[in-house]
């Protein structure tokens, strides 16, 4: 106890320096912070510029502060565990006679020889609990107290260099190096570039790997290991990718799996590339080893082996007979422009690196960083031109394919535009605007890597839907071969991997909208697009506390500003777009698990789409300051002119809501408006489209299915009867007639056995006794195909059995009036016609 107790006091010690040094440095970097921002703000010069980047550096780092803030809070959880054991034991002492008297009777004493012990121990144990039990509880308690404390100024430290990060990057963003070419430019580059690689500097990262082996020895082993490991195994790697090729080939033994094993193997091969850098890093990088240096090559090395994994697994994925071939499809000009432009970015990854050793927060040599960030885009010049040469690049097979297309008009567009942009960069960083385009090519940098990894993520969902409609496809073939129709069910998931392919398209951009805005969102305050043109100004009501604390409403006038229009058209376009995708991704994660129908899935939909939509263009008419309390008398105004001059759309619109909610009708649904006969295909604002068999489109106006009398056949009841009427001679016999119609309604596919087919003889026509045949179907799906069948049995039984269908005659007499009719006509007409019948009379 006595030692725990001096080790806790020497914590507690160094725990309480160490806040005090932070208290200090917060409050001293807090005054900066609130002077700067005040003395500053909107009167940067180039010379200012560079004192507020060189204070910049002198604030702490904000992920160390974050390390530090991990490792205190776990300090905490093991002194609060050590708290409750020293309580526990504290508790056993709480009466040392009992406590005593148990470790002498585990001893084996007993009687008098135990009692002198007890005496002994309860003194000793006393003398403990008041001179090491009570202060050892006090000291951890105090340690706590320091740690939290301790935590709460680290955090707030963070937060502060935050804010001062801000703060420099937007008042110092677009502002011009002064030291670029000035007199002593060159010379400076060269000392920077010699002091960055002089061999000294590197001989401690040697010492400092040695020192690592020396304590994490497996870790370097497995650096070592895992890339010979691949290196090893990578003709079975590579026949393993052949096989899944194979086996995705063919539709029989295509399953989704083998694209996931192809894509492990894939990121193992990247991963061999990335794992040793990755983990030297992180050794170098760790404090307890290594010195100032190792630890900035540490982070730097970390940083690389991400780019690295990247990298590698991207060139993986489009290696020959790999997963870009063989189950995303893509073209071989495509893969073979990615896989040559693999190449100089792989040279980007030494120059990116010792461009990071030169960053303010490294080692702060400036000059020496623009010279190798001018090497930058040379490579991504090189880079760029593989991938948009129009000759061999990625929209080589696309501008061959539509040679009247757009980009086949102007093929070396965008290959030139990337070229003069990346040209531009490089000039913006030698003459003096280093800082700007650092920031912007690194958060640039990322946002392609995030682009091109939900590309990947999207072929990837592309490939599932494909393995999926397959197998569907196979089943529907075997249903087929069986003699079944599958026409419907054909139907149905061509349209459903239709709203998937959208689904999916919607989530990888929702996606990446989100992965844009994590990376560019540190950097569009300081990109100040907007911000200080007015358009105009709206009134806004506020609570404001006056001199006495109260707190009282008043009216305020707020600008809207260029960027929040831009917002407001953003708000707006990303409503749309996810009005039409939003509903189908529910409809295909919610509706389709809980088997909703068709014709309820489609409400669904179409509400959640209007909800969506108007939700959407609410909160950006608010954005543009546009409230319902500013336009409340002119929506009155407008809802009366609706009433006179639109009451038509009006009534159409609010009909079709209650088709949506009431569902009388349903998509889906087989219903007869006004004798028109066919299935309802979609439900609009304005009307209803109606698709009779013919195929024909009708559009219903929504109020004459809520005001006019509509048949829905598929509504209550799905089973329909179908009547088919057949006239025989008069000779026959009805008896056999009436048996004939009955075998025939039997015998028909789809009919129902319950209620069961009937005759009737309905009465006696001009030339044939009349029957009628009723059977009932399932569902008006087989009404066409129903009554063609049973016409078709029926004409075939009677033949076979002799009994006639009659076919109206008609009896023609011809009577010729008088000769002297015919004469005076003959005369008339100047004679006898030739080839004039004769006179007869039938």
């Amino acid at each position: 106890m006595a030692v725990k107790l001096a080790e806790v006091f020497a914590e507690r010690d160094a725990t309480l320096a160490e806040l005090d040094h932070q208290q200090r440095l917060l409050g001293r970097l807090k005054a900066r912070v609130e002077n700067d921002d005040a003395k500053f703000r909107g009167r940067v010069t180039p010379e200012v510029a560079q004192l507020l980047r060189k204070r910049q550096s002198e604030f702490p780092d904000e992920r160390e502060l974050q390390r530090r803030v991990r490792e205190l809070r776990s300090m905490l959880a093991d002194l609060a565990l050590d708290r409750v054991l020293l309580l526990d034991g504290l508790d056993a002492l709480s009466d040392p006679y009992r406590f005593a008297a148990s470790v002498v009777a585990a001893a084996g004493l007993d009687g008098g020889e135990a009692e002198p012990v007890i005496e002994q121990l309860v003194r000793i144990y006393e003398a403990r609990l008041d001179r090491y039990g009570q202060p050892l509880l006090a000291a951890v308690n105090e340690e706590i107290q320091t740690l939290e404390a301790l935590v709460e100024v680290n955090v707030a430290l963070a937060t502060l260099s935050g804010h001062y990060r801000d703060l420099v990057l937007r008042e110092t963003l677009w502002i011009r190096d002064a030291r670029a070419f000035e007199p002593g430019f060159l010379g400076r580059t060269i000392s920077e570039a010699a002091s960055l690689l002089q061999p000294s500097r590197w001989g401690v990262i040697l010492d400092a790997i040695g020192e690592a082996a020396m304590q994490r020895p497996l870790t370097l082993l497995f650096a070592a290991g895992f890339p010979l490991g691949v290196l090893a195994f990578r003709r079975r790697i590579a026949g393993r990718m052949v096989l899944a090729g194979v086996r995705v080939a063919r539709a029989s033994t295509d399953r989704y799996r083998e694209t996931v094993i192809c894509l492990l193997l894939a990121f193992l091969q990247g991963a061999a590339i990335s794992i040793p850098v990755l983990l030297v890093g992180w050794l170098l990088a760790d404090v307890r080893i290594g010195n100032d240096f190792a630890t900035i090559v540490g982070r730097n090395l970390m940083t690389a082996a991400w780019y690295l994994l990247w990298l590698g697994t991207i060139r993986a994925i489009v290696l020959p007979d790999g997963l870009a071939e063989r189950h995303f499809g893509w073209s071989q000009t495509s893969m073979n422009a990615i896989r040559a432009a693999t190449i100089p970015l792989f040279v980007t990854v030494p120059i990116g690196f010792l461009d990071r050793m030169c960053d303010p927060g490294a080692l702060e040599l400036p000059d020496a960083g623009r010279l190798f960030y001018g090497l930058l885009p040379v490579c991504f010049m090189t880079t760029a031109y593989i991938l948009l040469n129009p000759a061999k690049g990625l929209f080589a097979r696309t501008i061959s394919e539509r040679p009247h297309g757009r980009l086949s008009q102007t093929p070396w567009l965008p290959v030139l535009s990337a070229l003069a942009l990346l040209f531009a960069v490089g000039i913006l960083s030698v003459a003096g605007w280093y800082n700007t385009v650092l920031l912007l090519q690194r958060v640039l940098v990322q946002s392609v890597m995030a682009l091109v990894v939900l590309l990947v993520s999207r072929a990837l969902l592309l490939r599932l839907l494909t393995c999926r409609q397959r197998a569907q496809e196979m089943v529907l073939l075997h249903q087929e071969a069986q003699g079944e129709d599958v026409t419907e069910q054909e139907v149905h998931l061509e349209t459903l991997s239709e709203q998937t392919q959208g689904a999916i398209s919607f989530t990888v951009f929702v996606l990446l909208a989100i992965g844009l805005w994590f990376l560019w969102s540190p950097v569009l305050p300081a990109l100040q697009f907007g911000d200080g043109i007015v358009l105009w100004s709206h009134a806004i009501e506020t609570l404001v506390a006056d001199d006495d604390g109260k707190l009282a409403e008043v009216t305020i006038a707020q600008p809207i500003t260029l960027s929040d229009v831009a917002a407001a058209v953003f708000t707006f376009a990303f409503a749309v777009y996810a009005a039409r995708h939003i509903p189908y991704i529910i409809g295909l994660v919610l509706l389709d698990r809980f088997r909703v129908g068709i014709g309820n899935r489609y409400a669904a939909v179409q509400i959640l789409r209007w909800a969506i939509g108007i939700g959407g263009l609410s909160v950006g008419f608010a954005m543009l300051g546009v409230t319902w309390d500013s336009v409340q008398w002119l929506a009155a105004g407008f809802t009366v002119g609706l009433g006179f001059g639109l009451q038509e759309i009006f009534a159409n619109f609010i009909s079709g809501i209650i088709i949506l909610f009431e569902q009388p009708v349903r998509v889906g649904d087989m219903v007869t408006v006004g004798g028109t006969t066919g299935r309802i295909t979609t439900v609009r604002m304005r009307s209803t489209a109606i698709t009779d068999w013919d195929n024909k489109v009708l559009l219903v106006p929504n109020k004459m299915l809520i005001t006019q009398e509509v048949i829905n056949w598929s509504q209550g009841e799905t089973s329909i009867r179908v009547v088919l009427s057949v006239g025989v001679s008069y000779g026959e016999d009805p008896e056999k007639v009436a048996a004939i119609l009955l075998e025939a309604g039997r015998a028909a596919p789809h009919v129902l056995e319950d209620p069961e087919p009937s005759v009737n003889f309905t009465g006696f026509g001009d030339s044939s006794m009349n029957f009628d045949l009723r059977v009932f179907i399932a569902t008006t799906e087989s009404l066409v195909e129903t009554r063609t069948r049973i016409n078709t049995d029926v004409k075939r039984r009677f033949d076979e059995a002799g009994v006639t269908i009659p076919f109206p005659q008609r009896d023609i007499r011809v009577t010729m009036i008088g000769d002297a009719s015919v004469d005076s006509t003959t005369k008339r007409e100047g004679g006898e016609r030739p080839g004039s019948p004769p006179d007869a009379e039938s």
